[in-house]
């Protein structure tokens, strides 16, 4: 059973549209999209993609009846298997934090260069200034072969100046064996490697400031980690079920790291004690 409970979230996103969406005002569809215009008719917003097997691409429109597309809401985009691509144009300004999600062969985003708001390099989705990487496609430099199957791990390095990780980053991306994050990083947020299962390696740079909620949750490939001494904040579950862990160093001052709720790997099949330096 997923930690995650996909079924409560549509719920929730089926009573509440997100803080993208305002007040429901009409709602409407193209193709395998639906759309909801917001709060005040300006503007709309990407609400539902229904994934299609002969449908391996999705260009988000600039406009939908006449008026610009803005923003991608709650569970818009999550778990289509069949999505390589995803082309972002000038007038998106905005993702909930759900939005885009476990595409498992996700290779890569192009966004228009007159987008204010975002931009691609390499594939992978910054923000414009480069200093939050918002979502890496879990298939992005990763080769399958015709059943599915991961030919062989890859790794990838987050650029120098990016400070945070956003939710759900590389959420899933079971593509990838090793992370290389920059000495830049600040933060990495709820959820941003949650399900990477064999994910082995990964560096946590000193300047790293607070690890949020199910950050590391399910890592199953992970052995080692050391938490650096500037690191100020672990949320709830943050390493919980990283089964495999033999070895945590934590380098913060015990006393003041404010640690969450059950954050260590607990209730692994090795139980590892942390050791405090």
């Amino acid at each position: 059973m997923r930690y995650l409970k996909y079924t409560a979230l549509a719920v929730i996103a089926a009573l509440s549209l997100t803080s993208l969406s305002g007040c429901v005002l009409s709602r409407a569809s193209q193709g395998n999209m639906e759309f909801l215009l917001s709060e005040g008719g300006e503007s709309y917003i990407l609400t539902r993609y229904k994934n299609t097997a002969s449908q391996n691409e999705l260009v988000i429109p600039d406009h939908f009846d006449g008026k610009p597309v803005t923003a991608i809401g709650e569970m818009a985009i999550q778990h289509c298997d069949d999505l390589h691509k995803i082309v972002i144009g000038a007038n998106l300004a905005e993702i909930d934090k759900w939005g885009i999600f476990g595409n498992r062969y996700l290779k890569e985003f192009v966004v228009s260069e007159e987008n204010s708001a975002f931009m691609s390099a390499e594939g992978v989705l910054f923000s414009k200034d480069m200093t939050r990487l918002v979502s890496y496609p879990n298939a992005n430099i990763a080769e399958y072969d015709k059943n599915g199957a991961l030919k062989e791990e890859v790794s990838y390095a987050v650029p120098e100046g990016v400070r945070s990780i956003a939710h759900c980053a590389f959420y899933e991306c079971y593509a990838l064996g090793e992370i290389i994050l920059p000495k830049s990083l600040r933060e990495i947020d709820t959820r941003a490697f949650h399900g990477c299962e064999t994910m082995k390696q990964i560096n946590l740079p000193e300047g790293l400031e607070a690890i949020g909620n199910d950050a590391f949750l399910r890592n199953f490939g992970l052995r080692e980690i050391v938490i650096p001494s500037t690191v100020r904040e672990i949320g709830d579950y943050a390493f919980y079920r990283c089964d495999n862990l033999e070895r945590m160093t934590i380098l913060a001052p015990k006393d003041a790291l404010k640690q969450g709720h059950r954050w260590l790997p607990e209730p692994g099949r090795k139980p590892v004690e942390p050791v405090y330096n």
